[in-house]
């Protein structure tokens, strides 16, 4: 069983590999110091007992990749290759649709969910004409803000 901070060293380092991208630009995009990130990635390769980052860096860390200081601590981060890590510039139109979301009302919610479960389907014939009339609605302006982007 691997330790928590083995772990954390393994998916900081598939982070690294995964995106391609430098300590540097990393370090500009979270505020973390580009030498601090080196020394993670240092002390992380070597197995380091002393690799201890500090949280308020993880929490910066981790959302310049997308991700929460959680994920950094999921056994299979590492394993996760295909999963889309959202740029740093997406992150806030991301958590403020999330804020949206979570603000809606239970109607608003389900007519969003029903028009992303499966966009390229028709909408069921079993709801009615209005609510399939709104998932349609909601199909295009979902559409429309992807394309604005």
């Amino acid at each position: 069983m691997k330790s928590a901070s083995q772990i954390l060293a393994r998916n900081i380092l598939a982070l690294f590999e995964k995106t391609g991208r430098s300590a540097n630009e990393v370090g500009q995009s979270s505020g973390v110091g580009q030498t601090t990130i080196s020394a993670w990635i240092r002390k992380a390769r070597e197995s380091d007992p002393t690799f201890n980052p500090r949280l308020d860096q993880l929490e910066a860390f981790a959302k310049a990749f997308g991700h929460s200081v959680s994920d950094l601590f999921a056994e299979d981060l590492g394993r996760r290759t295909g999963e889309q890590v959202h740029p740093p510039r997406a992150l806030a139109a991301l958590d403020q649709l999330q804020a949206r979301y979570a603000a809606a009302d239970p109607a608003t919610r389900t007519l969003v969910d029903l028009a992303l479960a499966d966009p390229d389907q028709p909408v069921p014939e079993s709801l009615s004409p209005s609510l399939r009339a709104m998932v349609n609605m909601a199909r295009a302006a979902i559409r429309d803000e992807l394309n604005r982007k």
